[in-house]
């Protein structure tokens, strides 16, 4: 479990306290020390896999194969992976295991042109801009654990390609009703605007779709959009859109939450994908079905368990 006691910023790289330290990023805040250890660059240690969007916590990167095993467990960790833009702006960051740790110090995180080693961006924690699309390059760390150790036993590096979607979204509610939850939302202008995917979560971290909305396509003017849940989750409700393009680029908006007080329970049925009843909780990672019964009101929705 991460236990973060304090953040302090300082004249030295940055400090974050704690002794078991598993996270899905780093902070972004960086302070350097040095620039670069010999051969790092020219021999990278491994790839930097894209990631289509932030993770939800350190377990979704290890499950999905962002991890490096650091055999034996080091307190000095640096390490360069290879990688390719796929557009001009990119995000960099890493999830990370590291134990007996008092404090962890990034030195620096510098991202180069592949071959030449030329310095692209000297602070490559966070978001870079002015790359080239389909061109390689060699994302460079180093983290330093203090502390009895015995440090990083995992690394998890990720980069998330940042495509900007030609929808301005300016507003995203939610409103409790007698038997369900109604969403709302509004865009500014549209372009190329194929649908949006309506989301839901019982802790705001492993999100189901449960519906989905066309858009407009292209548009000027504000659109007015609206989602009737009928069968919100008793208690807490997280809801999130995933707005698509023609393309197929997608952008996720931020959370919302709502409570909802079930006044008519209704029971939940799980099934794999040949339509065999299950108990979702035996189940690996994957999509099944669940379906939804209240009363004579029946609903199947697709289910993917993290």
């Amino acid at each position: 479990m991460k236990k973060i006691i304090l953040i302090v910023f300082g004249l030295l790289p940055l400090l974050i306290l704690g002794q078991n330290c598993i996270n899905s990023k780093l902070d972004r805040t960086i302070l350097h020390e040095s620039f670069e250890r010999a051969g790092t660059c020219a021999s990278p240690d491994g790839v930097d896999k894209s990631i289509p969007f932030p993770p939800p916590d350190y377990n979704y990167l290890n499950t999905n194969g962002y991890c490096y095993t650091v055999s034996p467990a080091v307190k000095d960790f640096v390490a360069c992976y290879t990688m390719t833009a796929g557009a001009t702006s990119v995000d960099f960051n890493a999830g990370y295991n590291a134990t007996g740790c008092t404090g962890l110090l990034i030195n620096y995180a510098i991202l180069y042109t592949t071959g030449a080693c030329v310095i692209v961006d000297g602070t490559a924690l966070g978001t870079t801009t002015g790359l080239t699309i389909g061109s390689n390059y060699t994302w460079c760390i180093s983290l330093k654990c203090t502390g009895p150790g015995p440090g990083f036993s995992t690394f998890c590096p990720y980069y998330q390609n940042i495509v900007p979607l030609p929808v301005e979204l300016i507003g995203f509610e939610c409103l409790e009703e007698e038997r369900d939850i109604q969403l709302k939302w509004r865009t500014m202008s549209e372009t190329n605007n194929d649908h949006f995917d309506i989301n839901r979560s019982i802790e705001g971290i492993n999100f189901t779709k449960i519906g989905e909305i066309l858009g407009n396509g292209n548009s000027t003017t504000p659109k007015d959009y609206a989602f009737r849940d009928f069968f919100p989750l008793s208690g807490e409700n997280y809801y999130q859109l995933v707005q698509y393009d023609y393309n197929g680029n997608y952008k996720h908006s931020n959370s919302i939450e709502c409570n909802f007080t079930n006044k008519e329970p209704y029971t939940t049925t799980y099934y794999d994908i040949v339509g065999r009843e299950i108990n979702i909780s035996d189940c690996k990672q994957g999509f099944y079905l669940v379906k939804l019964i209240n009363g004579e009101n029946v609903q199947v929705q697709i289910h993917y368990k993290q």
